[in-house]
């Protein structure tokens, strides 16, 4: 039973790690994309992004120019702030991180002679497409 709940204690850090991890590369991604750091230093600040959806973004019209928001109350207690330049740079990363890890996927795949997930062609019997 200890070894339970031990299992059960190390498994929650670690998922907790690795969310905390992410969000920490998500935060890295926005200052490289142009974001712009900005801390509450005052209680209506605080209030201010406590009440804004966590780990989110949020697009706003100031002053007749778009200004996207996100607000991470949990990791940095701060305010992301960027223009649409620097919202779609990172949107552009964001692929090309993905298209990157999906590429690392493949050719481990590939080099270990791996198949994701493979199909029973055998249940479907000769007659399916793609059957030869």
């Amino acid at each position: 039973m200890r070894l339970v709940k031990l299992s059960v204690v190390l498994a929650s850090a670690l998922i907790l790690f690795a969310c905390a991890a992410a969000e920490k590369n998500k935060e890295d991604m926005l200052t490289a994309s142009g974001f712009r750091v900005e801390l509450p230093n005052t209680p209506a600040r605080v209030a201010s992004l406590q009440a804004l959806p966590p780990h989110k973004f949020s697009m706003q019209n100031r002053n007749g120019k778009v200004v996207w928001i996100y607000a991470d109350p949990t990791i940095c207690q701060c305010l992301y702030l960027g223009d649409q330049a620097a919202y779609d740079t990172y949107r552009r990363g964001l692929a090309d991180k993905r298209m990157a890890d999906q590429a690392r996927v493949v050719q481990w795949l590939n080099e270990n002679n791996a198949v994701p997930y493979p199909f029973p062609w055998e249940e479907w019997g000769p007659g399916t497409a793609y059957y030869y």
